[in-house]
């Protein structure tokens, strides 16, 4: 901690969370996540709002992008192709200032919002219903669409990020 008074602040906070877990407490209602990866997603979600991006377009950015390295993970797991049809379904129109032309992005605000009005034993059906994968095998249709999952979860991870 770089001063006194904020070690201090952070071993209270500490000492309560622990006490919280000895109790049997599943959710502590104090704690708060600050790991470095938080923080940074934090800070720059701030910042993009700061310089007059959405936080859908800033969310749904993330999103493309990580649609776009999901072949990181998995060589077989080409999600390029999603991106357009996202972009249709959830379109986001921003001005260019330097070319003047409208550009479409993926809103991510209203890509989650319709994800989050699905229960959760739901929303594989929802994310299936996106028509996304017409030309893969059945089986590989579900490990796209859990990958969508997983993906969507991120994002809602970050979006509770900036909130809290």
């Amino acid at each position: 901690a770089p001063s006194i008074n904020q070690a201090i602040t952070g071993a209270v906070l500490r000492s309560s969370y622990n006490n919280s877990l000895k109790n049997g407490e599943r959710e502590y209602s104090m704690s708060i996540n600050l790991s470095s990866e938080r923080v940074r997603s934090a800070i720059r979600i701030i910042e993009g709002v700061q310089n007059g991006l959405s936080v859908g377009c800033i969310l749904g950015s993330d999103l493309e992008r990580l649609l776009h390295e999901a072949y990181k993970t998995d060589k077989d797991c080409e999600m390029d192709f999603c991106i357009y049809p996202l972009r249709k379904k959830f379109p986001l129109v921003t001005q260019n200032k330097e070319t003047e032309n409208d550009i479409t992005v993926l809103n991510g605000i209203s890509l989650l919002n319709s994800y989050r009005n699905h229960q959760d034993n739901d929303k594989i059906n929802w994310i299936r219903s996106l028509d996304l994968f017409d030309n893969v095998s059945n089986i590989q249709k579900k490990e796209k669409n859990s990958f969508i999952k997983n993906i969507l979860h991120e994002a809602e991870r970050k979006l509770k990020c900036m909130r809290a």
